[in-house]
């Protein structure tokens, strides 16, 4: 599929990826005889295009130096779209009556409609691909990609992944703290994503290279998982669980303008679309592989074990956020 972006450029395909989205919840919406799976499908398939497809698309819409920000804006809007989307949804939903779910689905087709418009909309990108046998060689011979990859993947699956799936196994799983904690935890992340992530985006882009900005989130999320397991020792669990959605919403701000922007970076402008597809694939796969080691870790560690594995885990991010910030200033040798 990268390659097909190479050759067709972004639009097309972000906007087939829309199409899918859209006919996945119109599946969901009616009662046509489709099987729900068929809708599933449907959206999963488009989900994947788009996020192989948004960074070429991204690309055009700013210079260099505009990228951190322009990513920064997209990620501040998905977090207020989710938000906004699940307080409609509980509203909607509220009743659990079938109706009430399909109303639910078709504002969700609703919303992809304005999308794929707004994406047809975007001046289109030139095609640009290479041909030859050894491009896929190509792309994989680049140590650069692999370490991005490999951070990116490592921080999905030892942070975003624990912080959905771990954070209410935890709190009312372990902890056996009431429901709405679970609730004040996902607001006082959001909320400090939301806040935080354009200022510290506009103070990174003058104060810090985007191949040291792993490096910080990782140090961020060590000191995060370091307070709660202080917190723990004073008696106080779930304060340090609140701790933690607070900084780890500070490291998770400076994910945006720093991996995507170093994806735009190191891609060839005729290997775009495979670096972006590569790329998309081993981060929304580690969401899974992030979600089953969750459930592992709870099931198998305590719950002082389980932050003292997700202290480890944090310092070994920052040992491969080193790596990738030393192959990307020897740009010489990061192709093999």
């Amino acid at each position: 599929m990268g390659h097909k972006i190479d050759k067709l450029g972004p639009r097309p395909i972000v906007v087939v990826a829309t199409v899918l989205q859209l006919s996945g919840y119109l599946v969901l919406a009616t009662t046509a005889g489709l099987h729900p799976v068929v809708g599933v499908v449907l959206i999963g398939a488009g989900n994947g295009l788009f996020n192989a497809g948004l960074p070429a698309l991204m690309r055009g819409l700013g210079n260099e130096d505009e990228h951190g920000h322009l990513f920064s804006v997209n990620y501040v809007l998905i977090n207020l779209g989710l938000g906004a989307g699940a307080l409609l949804g509980s509203v909607l939903t509220s009743d659990q009556a079938p109706d009430s779910y399909r109303i639910a689905f078709a504002l969700n087709a609703a919303s992809y409609v304005l999308l794929t418009i707004a994406v047809a909309m975007v001046p289109a990108a030139r095609a640009t691909a290479t041909t030859g046998p050894g491009l896929k060689m190509r792309v994989l011979g680049d140590r650069r990609l692999m370490l991005l990859v490999a951070t990116a993947s490592l921080a999905m699956i030892l942070g975003f992944a624990q912080l959905e799936t771990a954070a209410p196994l935890l709190l009312q799983g372990i902890l056996e703290a009431p429901s709405w904690t679970v609730g004040v935890f996902v607001a006082l992340n959001s909320t400090a994503v939301v806040i935080l992530q354009i200022p510290l985006s506009r103070l990174a882009s003058r104060t810090v290279s985007p191949e040291s900005l792993p490096l910080i989130m990782a140090v961020v999320w060590i000191v995060a998982a370091a307070v709660v397991l202080i917190l723990v020792q004073v008696g106080h669990p779930v304060a340090g669980m609140f701790a933690f959605a607070v900084l780890f919403g500070l490291g998770e701000c400076l994910f945006s303008p720093s991996f995507p922007v170093l994806l735009l970076r190191i891609s060839p402008p005729d290997r775009l679309g495979s670096y972006g597809a590569f790329y998309s694939a081993g981060f929304t796969g580690s969401t899974t592989i992030g979600s089953v080691v969750a459930v592992l870790a709870i099931g198998y560690f305590s719950f002082v074990g389980y932050w003292i594995a997700m202290l480890a885990g944090a310092a070994l991010l920052a040992v491969l956020a080193v790596r990738l910030r030393t192959a990307m200033a020897t740009s010489a040798t990061a192709v093999i």
